[in-house]
């Protein structure tokens, strides 16, 4: 396994957190040889961050590209300091109970989108909007490396990375396109199945995003590059979208797992625009077949459907 090693910025001061709020623990998601995977972290918590001790990102080893981090907490509700994971160019998920949210930039805003469970309520709907108002604008944080001391360890350097969403999808290589999937999509649904690169060519009417052909050869401006991976014997499965457009992306899912007769619906979350979305499974599944692709315009909070 390629090791993952933790970049902590550190000053002196004693780690505080929401006092009402517990996090049980932290692990990294990162993409390896083209494959998503979930990396425990026990040394990580996220909540004991502040003003004198912040988090500065990761520096990984290898060909390993972190991307995302994920807690466990009592609550998705953000705690006072989580902005710190965004500002280190990552987004943030965070799960609590039935429920799962991703913290996120867009755009120059901090945005909470629920991936899994319940809607907020009106009193969480004002709790989370108060949160995100409080979180400071990039333009009030210090250049990169400017006022803030840098930790150092043998055969490890780390400098602070004050970057946004759009600066850290740069490092994330989109997948090139495989050849032989024509067929794979067929009256507007497009079938994907484990191990497989498709890429789609869209145009858009209006709000309504118009899948065309798939094609061999992806144009940033109008290629849907989406790869679905399954780890063999683990029952994981992952689903990883780039939206090339300059509006969010909303569509839907339906899978075939095995052993079952009929497809099944499954929880989507809009992609951000320039952005990849990525989708995950605890089972195996055997086929998704992805419909209903819509432009969305942008919102400081958005729900998974």
């Amino acid at each position: 396994m390629i090791d993952i090693w933790l970049a902590l910025l550190l000053s002196s001061g004693t780690a505080q957190s929401d006092a009402k709020l517990v996090e049980y623990g932290c692990a990294v998601m990162a993409r390896e040889n083209g494959e998503t995977v979930m990396h425990k972290t026990p040394g990580l918590h996220i909540i004991d961050y502040n003003k004198s001790f912040q988090f500065a990102g990761f520096q990984a080893d290898g060909e390993t590209q972190v991307a995302a981090i994920l807690c466990e907490r009592s609550s998705v509700i953000p705690a006072e300091f989580d902005y710190q994971v965004l500002l280190a160019g990552l987004p943030f998920f965070i799960k609590g109970g039935e429920r799962t949210a991703v913290l996120e930039r867009s755009n120059g805003k901090y945005r909470l989108r629920l991936v899994k469970g319940n809607p907020f309520s009106e009193e969480e709907e004002k709790t989370v909007a108060a949160r995100l108002e409080s979180y400071p604008l990039k333009s009030d944080m210090p250049p990169p490396g400017k006022d803030l001391p840098t930790y150092e360890n043998p055969g490890m350097k780390i400098n602070s990375p004050f970057e946004t969403i759009g600066e850290r999808t740069d490092k994330i290589k989109t997948p090139e396109c495989e050849s032989g999937h024509e067929k794979a999509f067929a009256n507007g649904v497009l079938a994907i199945k484990p191990g497989e690169t498709i890429c789609l060519t869209i145009t858009m009417n209006g709000k309504t995003v118009v899948p065309v052909a798939v094609t061999e050869t992806a144009n940033p401006e109008s290629t849907l590059v989406i790869r679905f991976s399954q780890k063999p014997n683990q029952h994981e499965a992952t689903l990883m979208l780039f939206n090339p457009l300059n509006k969010h992306l909303r569509y839907r899912a339906n899978m075939q797992r095995p052993g079952k007769l009929q497809d099944e619906y499954t929880t989507t979350c809009p992609v951000l625009s320039h952005r990849f979305g990525i989708e995950g499974w605890s089972y195996d599944v055997e086929v998704l077949k992805l419909s209903g692709f819509e432009a969305l315009s942008d919102s400081n909070m958005m729900e998974c459907q």
